[in-house]
């Protein structure tokens, strides 16, 4: 997809994490994380949500409390993922 510049939008990014997470894939994860801060998707709640709970399944979890603290917003599940990680 990143070869063609074919971009995915944040519900895209988001099941793609979700994917990994249950993969535990930290480096195929982090190198979508990239990605999102390339493109300014970081301050989508669904994509902070899901890149929190994908660096916690991974077992990263300094990586995600950071996510957290760098959330301009959060929901109800990244508080509930927070809260875990705490």
């Amino acid at each position: 997809m990143r070869e063609a510049y074919v971009y995915g939008d944040q519900a895209t990014f988001a099941s793609t994490l979700r994917g990994y997470a249950n993969l535990t894939s930290l480096s195929l994860g982090k190198q979508l994380h990239s990605v999102m801060i390339t493109l300014g998707c970081m301050s989508n709640v669904l994509c902070g949500s899901s890149l929190l709970d994908m660096y916690a399944k991974c077992g990263y979890i300094k990586d995600a409390i950071q996510v957290f603290d760098e959330m301009p917003v959060r929901n109800i599940v990244s508080w509930m993922l927070h809260r875990m990680l705490t």
